[in-house]
């Protein structure tokens, strides 16, 4: 294959008469350490002036103004075509006579920017983080390029898809860029900046999108255009001095200082040392099963869990997921017989090795160690320096397990109220698109009430948990709220609520992130970031499942009771049925009858209810693992710190 290929038996020892005196210490190097291939200085982002002397607030300041600057318009895409889209899917759909596909217009974008998170993560850290956000911009001007000049209805879905693997990129870049910084106080003030950009595209997204409706349909998409323009001339002008380059490999941190690098030296130079690292295996398995689980899911909680396509999506997707964490596990110890055999025998097995002659106690070794040393040996060779796209390894620590669970309970909240309480507004409260589009502007401030009072949290007590905790507490009390103020009808109760509950969202908005990352080795800073945002997403899909699910069951079983009581006729049950299948604009809903109308609005008050409630579980699970969340060493959030434990040592 390559150079990369040659026999571990070949390996060269520059160093025959070195003795490794701590091989502890290099399997498990300290937090301070720098990797053998440190990143150039220059390239990252400036963490303040360590000399005696404490920086000016404009020196610490102008950095993290830069980095918000740089990454504003990527934000602000994001978020706002999200919302635009949204509210337009049914005129678009409407335009190609294809009203039966308008929910794949937002299917197929969630399923590129759902799927393709975790393995930006990896070009960010292979290419370094400036380059993976100009190619996540490229992507999304291709697609939205080819949703502007769609002609049918095919078209315009392969656009949305590839726009969504764009939005993938920028999604996730932007957060990884952010959270480069070892510093909490950056981070912290980093992401309330952010907050604002953020906010401010949720807010006029769906008023934008209801005046270019107006105008023409073709421009919810061409708006990209010039902001994905403006958006590559800014960040070539600010990221790449402000921004990461390439980072190291991970996967020879935990080699001896010499196997490491020869391993790199073989592994060749280039373009295909690059592919090389990139996890391409682990990404085709990720990708493959995750468009048939998101698919199985979106036709289960909107058509039937029994039908044949819904039932082979799932079984193939979990069967594919099992193979992905193998796979991954396999890659993420794909070196653990060089450790190992480094850290019992030392050098003497290498000696053996270099004179080509099969190690003597090899064999005794592999006894010793069992089926992981074995496994490790059999491994295929090109993944000795491949990074895994989601190391098992994080998911034995208890804060990596528990926050994610909440990131993605908080998904499950936020992508369930954007669209489930439009919902009421539509069919209950009788208002058109625009005007319910309107009405979500309170869960927007909301976040932000969350993340200033998080901010001020964070900045006091030093420790992203306290947050945690007091977003735990409000997001399942604001929730439950809401969907009883659903049920009630009372529009200012539900105003309200939305505000309570998007501040819930909002506390752990960036907390959930800080704990994870700073409870991670410094390396996997990419991984961490993109795997939280994975789960957010992930945890809106599987969200929206759940409330469709829960909803229409609700629905079916109200209107089959009032059959039962005799206040309507079978005949009349069928009536409401058909109305459902213009749910998205409420048509066939108003135009029922009177008394049909109002057992059809009473059925949906009480499946949205039941469908917000559904939620709760998921987020008293997560405040219960939450409850038992490590405390972050100062030393840890604080490189100033770090360092100076260091000088005294």
């Amino acid at each position: 294959m390559s150079k990369l290929a040659t026999r571990e038996t070949d390996i060269p020892m520059e160093h025959n008469n070195a003795q490794v005196s701590s091989v502890s210490a290099l399997v498990q190097p300290d937090a301070n350490d720098q990797p053998i291939h440190a990143q150039d200085h220059n390239n990252a982002p400036p963490e303040g002036n360590h000399t005696a002397n404490s920086p000016s607030k404009r020196e610490v300041w102008l950095p993290r103004i830069k980095l918000a600057v740089a990454v504003t318009l990527p934000v602000f895409l994001e978020t706002m075509d999200y919302t635009v889209v949204a509210t337009a899917q049914p005129k678009i759909a409407s335009v190609f006579n294809r009203l039966d596909l308008q929910s794949y217009i937002g299917t197929a974008y969630v399923l590129g920017s759902t799927i393709f998170l975790p393995i930006f993560a990896s070009l960010a850290d292979v290419f370094g983080r400036y380059w993976a956000m100009q190619a996540s911009v490229i992507f999304f001007i291709v697609g939205s390029a080819i949703s502007t000049g769609a002609n049918n209805m095919e078209a315009l879905l392969v656009g949305r898809g590839i726009a969504g693997i764009g939005a993938a990129g920028l999604i996730t870049l932007v957060r990884i860029v952010l959270s480069d910084s070892a510093s909490l106080d950056d981070n912290n003030a980093q992401n309330a900046l952010m907050i604002i950009v953020y906010s401010a595209g949720y807010s006029v997204g769906p008023t934008i999108g209801g005046r270019l409706l107006k105008i023409s349909w073709r421009w919810i998409f061409g708006i990209n255009l010039p902001i994905c323009a403006g958006s590559m001339i800014l960040m070539a002008l600010l990221l790449p001095k402000i921004s990461k380059g390439p980072q190291p490999p991970q996967r020879l941190k935990s080699l001896p200082p010499h196997l490491h690098q020869t391993f790199w030296s073989q592994a060749g130079t280039g373009i295909f040392r690059d592919l090389l690292r990139l996890d391409l295996v682990g990404a085709a398995i990720f990708i493959v099963l995750g468009i048939l689980i998101l698919l199985g899911l979106n036709w289960g909680s909107t058509e039937r869990w029994d039908q044949a396509r819904v039932i082979v999506c799932l079984s193939v997707g979990v069967f594919l997921l099992i193979v992905f964490i193998i796979w991954e596990y396999l890659v993420d110890h794909s070196m653990d017989h060089l450790t190992c055999s480094e850290k019992i025998l030392g050098n003497d097995m290498e000696l053996q090795r270099i004179a080509g002659e099969e190690p003597s106690q090899e064999g005794a070794l592999s006894n010793k160690l069992g089926l992981r040393f074995r496994i490790s040996r059999a491994t295929p060779r090109f993944t000795r320096i491949t990074d895994p796209i989601l190391p098992m390894n994080m998911f034995t620590s208890f804060d990596f397990v528990a926050t994610n669970l909440a990131t993605l309970s908080s998904g499950m909240v936020m992508l369930g109220i954007f669209y489930f309480v439009a919902i009421f507004f539509v069919v209950v409260a009788g208002k058109d698109s625009a005007s319910s589009g309107a009405q979500l502007l309170y869960f927007a401030p909301g976040i932000g009430i969350g993340v200033v009072v998080s901010l001020a949290l964070v900045k006091l007590v030093r420790q992203p948990r306290v947050a945690i905790f007091f977003s735990n507490i409000v997001l399942p009390i604001g929730l439950g709220l809401l969907g009883q103020a659903l049920y009630d009808k009372k529009e200012k109760l539900i105003m309200g609520y939305m505000i309570m509950t998007g501040a819930g969202v909002g506390l752990g908005f960036g907390p959930l992130t800080y704990q994870a990352r700073f409870t991670q080795p410094e390396e996997y800073v990419a991984v961490v970031v993109a795997s939280s945002q994975f789960f957010r997403t992930l945890g809106g899909t599987i969200g929206l499942a759940q409330l469709s699910t829960v909803m229409y069951s609700r629905l079916r079983n109200h209107i089959s009771s009032q059959i039962t009581s005799g206040r309507i006729t079978p005949l009349q049950g069928l009536q409401i049925q058909s109305a459902l299948n213009s749910i998205e604009t409420a048509g066939g809903i108003l135009g029922l009858p009177d008394e049909l109308k109002e057992v059809t609005i009473e059925a949906f008050r009480d499946g949205l209810r039941w469908a917000f409630f559904s939620l709760l579980p998921w987020l008293g699970i997560s405040f219960l693992l939450c409850l038992f969340l490590s405390k972050i060493p100062a030393e840890r959030l604080n490189p100033k710190q770090r360092e100076g434990a260091t000088t005294r040592q």
